[in-house]
């Protein structure tokens, strides 16, 4: 699973809010690349912690804009959709 990063737009890198879960394919089948529902806030060097139930808590990091840098102070829990 990825959250957030960094993604280049008009000539600079930007924080990005983008989450994307590769799930392996069943049999020798080729995996999947699952694009999901984005983060509120976008966001790069932020720490991620899978919890036990499959949740993912994302602490703070940079919200980055181009133009105006911010640090997140926050706690976000991410609970992707299940895939059966």
């Amino acid at each position: 699973m990825t959250l957030g990063g960094l993604r280049y737009s008009a000539g600079s890198f930007v924080s990005d809010s983008h989450v994307e879960l590769l799930v392996p394919g069943k049999d020798g089948a080729a995996p999947a690349l699952l694009g999901l529902k984005p983060l509120e806030r976008q966001r790069q060097q932020h720490s991620c912690t899978v919890l036990q139930d499959g949740s993912v808590l994302i602490a703070g990091g940079l919200d980055d804009n181009g133009f105006q840098r911010t640090t997140l102070d926050d706690l976000v829990i991410y609970t992707p959709a299940p895939l059966d």
